[in-house]
């Protein structure tokens, strides 16, 4: 009897060291626990691009896009999170436009100059 306690104690043990060990590599590939800023923009047509979309400047993934809504009489408002070390290479006079990832590829957001 004691010895089965020890074995269901030890396999419970493992996994939630896996389950943890999981989550901690989604999210930093996800960027999920890295401080971010929000940020919005309005677009007439925006091409396919979704909630979870990335965001680029100059090549570089800065964020993601959070959600998508409409706006009366102005077209659709894009909030998106830039993570806070990208900050300071990104001005107020930045242009945002959508774009895709490739020839076919996923739909993105990308900032330029400044």
């Amino acid at each position: 009897m004691k010895n089965k306690g020890a074995k269901v104690g030890l396999f419970v043990l493992i996994g939630l060291l896996i389950f943890s060990s999981g989550l901690v590599l989604i999210g930093s590939m996800r960027k999920l626990f890295v401080p971010k800023i929000q940020a919005t923009a309005t677009f007439n047509d925006v091409s396919g691009l979704s909630k979870g979309n990335n965001v680029t400047y100059a090549g570089v993934k800065v964020g993601t896009v959070e959600s998508l809504s409409f706006t009366p009489n102005q077209g659709v408002k894009v909030t998106f999170g830039i993570t806070e070390n990208s900050q300071e290479f990104i001005y107020k006079d930045a242009i945002i436009k959508v774009s895709t990832d490739g020839l076919i590829g996923n739909p993105l957001l990308v900032i330029t100059g400044g």
